[in-house]
C-alpha cells in the first residue's frame, strides 16, 4: 500500500481540517504531500458561489462542522 497521498487544502476550509484530522487518526501511517490550493479561487474560476454566501446552506455548513468536530 502507498502510504503518501497529495493531500489538497485550502487554508480556511473547515472541511479540510476536519478530514485531515479523520485521516491522521485512522492511524494508517499517511505521510502528507501538503498541495496548498486557494478554493475561492477555484469558485471564481468556475462561476461557482461558495456555501458561505448562501444562507441556508452556511447554517447548515456550520451545524454540520460542529456535529462531525464533536465526534
Amino acid at each position: 500500500m502507498n502510504n503518501k497521498i497529495d493531500f489538497y487544502f485550502d487554508f480556511i476550509s473547515p472541511y479540510t481540517y476536519i478530514g485531515h484530522k479523520k485521516i491522521e487518526k485512522d492511524g494508517l501511517g499517511i505521510n502528507f504531500h501538503y498541495r496548498p490550493i486557494l478554493l475561492g479561487g477555484l469558485h471564481k474560476l468556475w462561476n461557482i458561489t461558495p456555501q458561505a454566501f448562501i444562507e441556508p446552506k452556511k447554517k447548515f455548513m456550520i451545524m454540520d462542522c460542529e456535529i462531525v468536530s464533536k465526534k
